[in-house]
């Protein structure tokens, strides 16, 4: 694999922010809620390179935006959530803010703590020896509570790479750090917090440390446990930069080396622990440049979880088509028993060629795929899932390059088929009711019963389908579905004998319309739409009925 093919992937080490994850039951789909931007963008602009989410408050990183008329000094745009809606909240810069120190390359946030790092910061002339600043909310105004440096910061210690968050308890990594004399091998800083004043808990560095692993590149830290990766490194002179992830615990205030994770089916330049996620007894490491299928770089993250004090591989996750150059793997995001998985390019998946978020659920010990969530305005090279973060139900993805000056997405996980939007109230006063049964799947020879029910009887009726939601006045009533949209084959809905009533009703199967090939787009992972339409000659106003919607993602 060839390491320059990594390069791009540079800042896309996840950070991560835990709380009580919400659960769903069955399977489930991603409903775009949001798109968070930069009111006033400039051609700098890298909004996404990092974010985080915690509850109804997102923040996303900016590292080379232009602050107060210094370049590449960077700034972190903070959004709140109020009743479903999701406005901008504070921009936030440091105090000492410098030209060059690309401030919120790396974000966390707890509650109403925020921390930013700075790499590029420079100390008693000390160029990149980085810094990480620290800032607490008291209604809706932030301000700077610390700024914290490595006790021991060094020219090009790069601190303030990737930083993690939980409660009290600060992970910044300094994946520049010279250890023991080994350039760039690495390290992470503990900092805690008491009386909202953060001091220097530990310093650690991998057992093997080595030149150039770059151990810190990225970080994840749930109370006591902390997963720390080195994606370069060289775990045998046969597998130079298949990397690694190490898990440190914590015991009062001392903290120790518990298990060095490596891949099972571990190969050169893998960059296994590009990103990492934790949540209690699991960990997911990213390995974008994995190799798998036949095809060169096309990712892979795996899942461990621990039992004891001891770390075993339990899952493998793949794309659903693989092909090169996909970096499967490049940011990940873990809550409860959901896995989020980026990949950065899915050529194979999608020709508009965005990018895509990977969800998948587990049950037990077995994971299932779950959907793939894609942006409402997708655009070739955008780079969707850049950075990706979740909190329960709610997933934040970073796109670094729509529109050249990247955006952030905020999606809903919801149970699978989901119904949205409004019915319109037919010349009867019946409101009809939409409904599933069954799930849909590319493979099932079972059904996927779509039904509309209480519709006119005697009537010409049909469903149609899209791969995007809307919720705007059409007919006197309200369309569900972005155009273009398909229309399926009509249908008398029978019932009894006229006069009209609401006894008509509507079933189609949508996975014989799957497994037929005739809409060469409903693959595996696709997200689809679909609402039902019919006549109602009695209607006061445009003679048309229409349901509510239903969303539903394809699963093998």
């Amino acid at each position: 694999m060839p390491t320059h093919a990594l390069l791009r992937l540079a800042f896309a080490a996840a950070s991560l922010t835990l709380t009580a994850s919400a659960q769903l039951n069955g399977p489930f789909v991603g409903a775009q809620q949001a798109k968070l931007a930069i009111a006033s963008p400039a051609f700098t602009d890298a909004l996404g390179a990092a974010l985080d989410v915690d509850g109804d408050t997102a923040v996303l990183g900016n590292p080379s935006s232009v602050s107060a008329g210094l370049s590449q000094a960077g700034a972190a745009l903070v959004f709140r959530r109020s009743a479903g809606a999701w406005t901008q909240e504070s921009t936030l810069v440091s105090l000492d803010l410098e030209a060059g120190d690309r401030f919120a390359g790396a974000v966390a946030v707890d509650g109403d703590t925020l921390v930013a790092g700075a790499v590029g910061k420079v100390l008693a002339g000390v160029g990149r020896a980085g810094a990480a600043y620290v800032f607490v909310r008291s209604g809706s105004t932030w301000t700077q509570q610390q700024k914290l440096v490595a006790s021991d910061a060094a020219l090009f210690d790069n601190f303030g790479y990737s930083v993690a968050l939980s409660g009290d308890t600060l992970l910044v990594s300094a994946n520049g750090d010279d250890v023991n004399n080994v350039i760039n091998a690495g390290s992470a800083y503990v900092f805690v917090r008491s009386g909202g004043v953060w001091t220097q808990q530990a310093k650690l560095s991998a057992s093997d440390a080595g030149f150039g692993e770059q151990f810190g590149q990225a970080v994840a830290l749930d109370g006591d446990t902390a997963l720390i990766a080195a994606p370069f490194d060289n775990q045998t002179p046969q597998l130079s930069g298949a990397g690694s992830a190490y898990v440190f615990t914590r015991s009062g205030a001392s903290w120790t080396q518990q298990q060095k994770l490596v891949a099972f089916d571990a190969a050169p330049f893998d960059n296994f622990g590009h990103s990492v996620a934790i949540w209690g007894d699991t960990a997911l490491v990213g390995a974008p440049a994995d190799d798998h299928s036949g095809f060169s770089d096309a990712g892979a993250a795996y899942v461990y979880t621990r039992t004891g004090a001891t770390w075993a591989f339990q899952h493998k996750f793949t794309s659903l088509a693989p092909g090169v150059d996909q970096y499967m793997g490049n940011a990940v995001a873990l809550s409860g028993a959901i896995a989020l998985v980026a990949q950065s390019s899915v050529d194979n998946i999608d020709p508009s060629d965005p990018g895509a978020v990977y969800a998948y659920s587990r049950s037990g010990a077995t994971w299932s795929y779950e959907t793939t969530l894609w942006p409402g305005d997708a655009a070739n090279g955008d780079e969707f899932g850049s950075a990706v973060a979740l909190d329960g139900v709610t997933t934040l993805v970073g796109s670094l390059k729509t529109a050249s000056v990247g955006a952030g997405y905020v999606f809903e996980l919801q149970t699978s088929p989901a119904l949205y939007c409004t019915a319109k109230t037919n010349s009867q006063g019946c409101v009809p009711t939409l409904s599933t049964s069954g799930a849909p799947s590319a493979s099932s020879a079972a059904a996927f019963q779509i039904h509309a029910s209480s519709v006119l009887n005697q009537k010409i009726g049909l469903l149609f389908y899209g791969f995007e939601p809307a919720n705007a006045p059409f007919q006197d009533g309200w369309i569900c579905i972005q155009p273009p949209t398909t229309r399926t084959a009509p249908q008398n809905s029978g019932g009894s004998a006229l006069p009209d009533n609401c006894t008509g009703s509507y079933s189609f199967d949508f996975n014989a319309l799957i497994r037929s090939g005739a809409d060469p787009l409903l693959v595996i992972g696709r997200d689809v739409f679909a609402q039902y339409w019919s006549r109602d000659p009695a209607y006061s106003g445009v003679k048309t009925g229409l349901t509510s919607a239903a969303h539903f993602a394809i699963q093998p």
